[in-house]
């Protein structure tokens, strides 16, 4: 377990492996409370799980980071109070090389996740790297890094009318911008066209974008009656997506169509704080609930997981997870400030077909999905015919 006493009482919000470096893990932490509380980032090493190599203490609570793929020092954190940070590994100093702490150009939400990305510039041109953020504030913005922080909205979601809040007090006067704009949780990159992204948002829709366009989605995809934390992309099979939600579910869908082509709830019957796909399977996946952590092969059953692991500590709920070491093990962020390193054990071996694999699955509820709609459509139409001859 990755702890020390700095961290002990933290709230885990996320873990990343440098990705050119796989001794060196960012972790994040936040005191998710109402106030001034600093963060706290800790980069650590395999080598040696009691004590962090590297400390940063950001002024707010740190809820994301992410390494840079070009520059493997870089690590970009975000922030409670909706600034964003960056860090250099390579140098001594705790402090950030480039930070809008201050500005007044920056979210006006908690940022809830940070990525590096690399972006095509264009026919016959290079790729070069981009750093994105999304927030509570309902934006997703592109930052300049070369000269201090700057960004670019990419995308203002809006809310979606038919969800409503009963706590929120809807008045013409009162109306805050929060209940215009819907608020953004996690977003996925496609890793075929970098234009093509996903986010997951509080209101239960998951919502396809374009970085051409700022002002409309590309398809939205609904079915989760709760908010959705996180969306993925199949990192084998393009056209397939994945996402979890405080609806006790995750869903497997088609990039083309609405519905969700496999809705299955968690083992325990809770909210899903955390999803991945493995990096080494197609058809395999990895979730945790405050509770349980559960390993489900959806070649092998949608019904049943393959393991039901309880948390280590009957005090800390599990927030956070993400696989290391190529898929061997996978890491589980706490609300107590650890993380816990969980071997793989008795899975099924990846098999060439893998890819093929998860798009059959995939087809096969596709089919029963599209057949069910045909009937529903058939019998409403019977009904009406019925009732226009009554």
């Amino acid at each position: 377990m990755y702890r020390c006493a700095e961290t002990a009482g933290c709230r885990v919000t996320c873990v990343r492996w440098n990705r050119a470096n796989p001794d060196l893990l960012a972790v994040t932490y936040a005191t998710l409370a109402i106030g001034d509380h600093p963060g706290l980032v800790c980069c650590w090493s395999p080598k040696n799980p009691d004590h962090p190599a590297l400390i940063y203490r950001p002024p707010t609570g740190a809820t994301c980071c992410d390494f840079s793929e070009h520059n493997a020092a870089l690590l970009a954190v975000g922030c409670y109070d909706g600034s964003l940070a960056l860090y250099s590994t390579s140098q001594k100093t705790p402090r950030p090389v480039s930070d809008c702490f201050r500005s007044t150009d920056k979210h006006m939400g908690a940022v809830w996740d940070v990525q590096f990305v690399m972006k095509d510039q264009g026919v016959g041109e290079a790729q070069r790297e981009v750093l994105m953020t999304i927030s509570e504030d309902g934006r997703v913005l592109q930052w300049t890094t070369r000269q201090g922080l700057q960004n670019v909205p990419v995308m203002t979601m809006r809310r979606d009318p038919s969800f409503s809040n009963k706590k929120e007090t809807r008045t013409r006067k009162s109306e805050a911008f929060i209940s215009r704009f819907a608020v953004g949780m996690h977003f996925s990159f496609n890793p075929t066209n970098s234009a093509q992204y996903l986010v997951a948002t509080e209101a239960g829709s998951v919502h396809r974008c374009s970085t051409s366009h700022s002002d409309q989605y590309l398809f939205t995809y609904s079915g989760h009656m709760g908010p959705v934390y996180r969306v993925h992309w199949s990192p084998f099979v393009p056209h397939v997506l994945l996402t979890c939600s405080a609806d006790w579910s995750f869903r497997v869908w088609h990039v083309d169509h609405k519905t969700a082509v496999l809705s299955v709830p968690s083992a325990s019957k809770s909210a899903i704080n955390d999803i991945q796909w493995s990096p080494v399977c197609a058809t395999q996946l990895a979730l945790c609930t405050d509770r349980e952590v559960e390993v489900w092969d959806l070649a092998v059953s949608a019904l049943d997981p393959l393991i039901v692991h309880p948390s280590v500590s009957r005090a800390a709920a599990n927030t956070t997870l993400t696989f290391g070491d190529q898929g061997a093990c996978l890491l589980i962020g706490d609300t107590n400030g650890g993380v816990t390193v969980y071997q793989m054990e008795s899975l099924p071996e990846p098999e060439p077909d893998q890819a093929e694999k998860l798009e059959a699955v995939v087809e096969t509820q596709l089919s029963r999905l599209l057949s069910t709609q045909q009937e529903e459509e058939e019998t409403e139409e019977e009904a009406a015919a019925e009732a226009k001859a009554d």
